[in-house]
């Protein structure tokens, strides 16, 4: 039995890197510092970095200059750096003659994603085929049409609007780039308005008061656009009862409604047909896009689209989002709303890049977070005092620590990451309730704790854990199993009850109401069951052991015996799980120590918490019982210590190992006498 002081078992809460290329075609426009420029972007980004990983950014033209056409083109950058998504800035409409930047009339013979280019990113946005496939996420902009390149517009303030011009026949900024991507080039209108003409452009610009909305300098004030939210049911159809998109998800429970405005944005839109060629099948459904968020043209009313979202993650391919402007991420739009601003809207709007960060990152990149995510919550040293206490109590400790570090969206995302991929299949859009509220699907708290207790039972806290399962597979496999048997549990013996309490309602009974007679016993059936296989695993005989205890102190070992008893008439039962207590005794050469604690019956193991004195420090230990041994941890605190909640035995916890006797030749412990 090893017994290692809870402070070792931290782990540093590992970054895993984020690795995104914007991906633009003009440097005279997409740069860093001017007003279409990205360093508001990058600096939201950096004031939102997610706990579990870290976000970097790469700007890279597809042009370098005005003398250097196509000298970098999108499968020779990708093959440079293991990316994990990709954002189209793009600003060119189509190939043409002759080469030139700028707006309007920029573009050249090679603006346009070439074949070679298309099938490597495919490729990438596909998982498994390839060393390469690992489904990278795609964010998909551009902006409102302008006239065709081969037309010289007149010079003034209208040149974008020039008269005798059918603007049916107008090109949208960002084609040349973006109309070529697999999937993501249907989600964006290219062709025809919206333009940049009053009468046919969306414009977002916003002001709490009203007033003049055409003014163009609107766009970088500190009022951003409003967002309409629809919601979502699990199977991503649109439900009053659902959630908005999880890209949304702000902090302290709150959703995301804003985003910069612009006087003639682009749109979104979805395909009118989903062939299984381009939008592939999962075992159980289809992924579609849908629009995530709409926006208002303050001027007429008009509902736009402004967000759409596909999330290929059941069909084993990239995520993408569309966006209706790519003034929704450029300095000249975030002036007055910058990651040094004390604007709560500002705030939000850096939250937002950063979930988009996060989410569209491959599900494997979420789930080595997750895996870091789990690691650190099950080393946290204060966690051993719920262990042992069931899962709704270990998950609703665990949820309030990940929250201290991380937002909903960034927790929600890597924890369906981790879903098995049979589940992950077969659930389009994952809704966690809160634990008081009935779901087909377990909360938040359910699935942490079930998830972190089968981590103890496994043994995976020991100091050898880098290398004992480090991916976490059997654990997180049997932990959402055990959380969706305990969700189906209650949810059975929900419907039982209830239904027993609706016949008598409708005077009644089984016999004459065969349909909700075969509902019962169907429930009833099932109910037994899950009782039946709990109860073959429990032992209700009274036990006693002995354990040969070592205990570490920084290097040192010293041996005791732990004698420990329990007796059937000191259990309990909730739930179907046995909760039983312990005495017994710590023997320190001679002397005892008496022990208390409890022991609980959770899958292979059992889990096992102690309290007790000894020497000069009050002792807490939880440990896990398997065929294999018992591996345990402790938290040290002083004698006469008083402490009530987390935060004050945060600040109480001591280390045992650790005082001078003030002579400078020997060290004095709080487990010496």
């Amino acid at each position: 039995m090893d017994f290692v002081y809870g402070a070792q078992a931290i782990l540093k809460l590992m970054k895993i890197p984020i690795e995104i290329l914007i991906y633009t075609d003009d440097p005279t426009r997409v740069d860093e510092e001017r007003s279409m420029g990205i360093r508001e972007l990058r600096r939201h980004i950096n004031a939102h970095q997610p706990a579990f990983a870290e976000i970097h950014i790469t700007l890279v033209s597809r042009n370098s200059d005005a003398n250097h056409h196509a000298d970098h083109l999108l499968h020779h950058e990708l093959a440079k750096k293991n990316y994990d998504q990709v954002w189209f800035f793009g600003i060119h409409q189509i190939n043409k003659e002759p080469f030139m930047l700028g707006i309007p009339g920029g573009g050249g013979p090679r603006s346009e994603l070439e074949a070679a280019e298309r099938d490597d990113l495919a490729l990438r946005m596909s998982v498994d085929a390839d060393e390469r496939a690992t489904g990278i996420g795609i964010l998909i902009t551009g902006d409102h049409a302008n006239p065709p390149p081969h037309i010289i517009p007149p010079s003034g303030p209208g040149q974008l609007c020039p008269p005798n011009v059918d603007h049916r026949t107008f090109i949208g900024l960002g084609r040349a780039l973006g109309t070529h991507v697999i999937r993501g080039g249907e989600l964006r209108d290219w062709e025809g308005p919206p333009t940049n003409c009053a009468d046919d452009s969306n414009n977002t610009n916003y002001l709490p008061g009203g007033g003049d909305l055409s003014q163009a300098q609107l766009q970088h004030d500190a009022n951003p656009q409003p967002l309409i939210l629809p919601t979502f049911d699990i199977r991503g159809n649109p439900s009053r009862l659902g959630e908005p998109h999880k890209l949304f998800m702000g902090k302290n429970g709150t959703w995301i409604r804003v985003l910069p405005d612009h006087q003639h944005e682009g749109f979104v839109v979805l395909p009118k047909s989903f062939p299984a060629t381009k939008w592939p099948n999962g075992p159980n459904f289809q992924p579609l896009p849908r629009i995530i968020a709409y926006g208002t043209d303050r001027r007429t009313g008009k509902r736009l689209n402004i967000l759409g979202a596909y999330d290929g993650d059941p069909a084993k391919v990239g995520r993408i989002v569309s966006d209706s402007s790519f003034h929704h991420y450029m300095n000249i739009n975030l002036k007055e709303l910058s990651a040094g601003s004390a604007s709560a809207e500002a705030d939000q709007i850096g939250q937002f890049y950063s979930n988009l960060a996060v989410w569209l990152s491959p599900r494997k990149k979420r789930r080595e977070m997750g895996v870091e995510m789990i690691h650190w919550l099950a080393n946290e040293p204060l966690m051993v005092q719920y262990v042992g206490t069931g899962p709704i109590s270990i998950g609703r400790f665990a949820v309030s620590l990940a929250l201290e570090v991380a937002t909903s969206c960034e927790i929600q995302e890597i924890l369906i990451a981790m879903c098995p991929d049979r589940l992950r299949q077969s659930i389009e859009n994952f809704i966690f309730k809160p634990p008081h509220e009935a779901s087909s699907l377990p909360s938040l708290e359910l699935l942490f704790g079930s998830i972190l207790e089968e981590y103890f039972i496994d043994g995976v806290q020991r100091e050898d854990a880098q290398s004992a399962d480090r991916d976490l597979t059997a654990v997180l496999q049997r932990g959402f199993e055990k959380a969706f048997l305990y969700n189906c549990s209650t949810a059975i013996d929900l419907a039982y009850e209830s239904l027993c309490l609706l016949l008598p309602l409708l005077g009644q009974s089984l016999a004459f109401n065969v349909p909700l007679a075969l509902h019962v016993l169907k429930s009833i059936s099932i109910h037994q069951q899950i009782a039946a296989e709990r109860s073959t695993m429990m032992n209700g005989n009274a036990e006693s052991w002995v354990f040969d205890l070592t205990l570490d102190k920084n290097g040192e070992t010293e041996s005791f015996t732990l004698n420990l008893n329990m007796d059937p008439a000191d259990c309990q039962e909730f739930a179907g799980i046995r909760l039983c207590r312990l005495t017994g005794e710590l023997i320190d050469g001679m002397r005892p120590w008496p022990v208390v604690g409890t022991r609980l019956f959770t899958g292979p193991g059992y889990v096992i918490t102690l309290e007790f004195a000894f020497r000069r420090v009050r002792i807490l230990a939880t440990g896990v019982e398997t065929r294999e041994g018992f591996t345990t941890r402790f938290l040290a605190f002083r004698r006469n210590q008083a402490f009530t909640g987390e935060e004050e035995m945060r600040e109480a916890r001591i280390d045992p190992d650790t005082g001078d006797t003030g002579t400078g030749t020997a060290t004095q412990t709080l487990l010496s006498e």
